[in-house]
């Protein structure tokens, strides 16, 4: 908060601003001015992490009520079970799930490399597709 108090900056500009900021007078320091120097004492602002909402039992019981058929059910629960984005849901296929391992292999994640995801049949929106067609099934 040194740089945004020393240029006259509000106490309330975001940190990607700040860092934007920093890039442009350390640029025109080391290769305008060619006063590497300076530019070595001009440090980048940290960007608080935001923790992700996690949803209770219950939270998550009647979001999967809610779904409109069995398909959705069952895509929504190997989601949020498996902790996959709505793109490696989309693109899943049948030969990607192996039951017996409790393993889902996801081909084009972010970051692209193949890599499995574990899954735990004690949880109840965990189980393998199977047993969740079952228990939706029996409903």
């Amino acid at each position: 908060m040194y740089v945004a108090f020393s240029f006259g900056f509000p106490q309330t500009v975001p940190a990607a601003s700040m860092n934007n900021t920093v890039s442009g007078l350390r640029f025109f320091f080391r290769v305008t001015l060619g006063r590497a120097d300076i530019a070595s004492h001009l440090p980048f602002v940290r960007q608080p992490h935001k923790l992700p909402v996690v949803l209770s039992p219950e939270e998550v019981s009647r979001f999967l009520e809610a779904a409109p058929g069995l398909k959705y059910k069952a895509a929504f629960s190997v989601a949020y079970g498996a902790g996959l984005r709505a793109s490696e849901v989309m693109s899943l296929k049948p030969a990607d799930i192996d039951s017996k391992r409790m393993v889902i292999r996801v081909e084009q994640g972010k970051g692209h490399p193949p890599i499995g995801k574990r899954s735990d049949p004690g949880q109840p929106d965990q189980r393998r597709p199977d047993q969740l067609r079952a228990s939706l099934i029996g409903q």
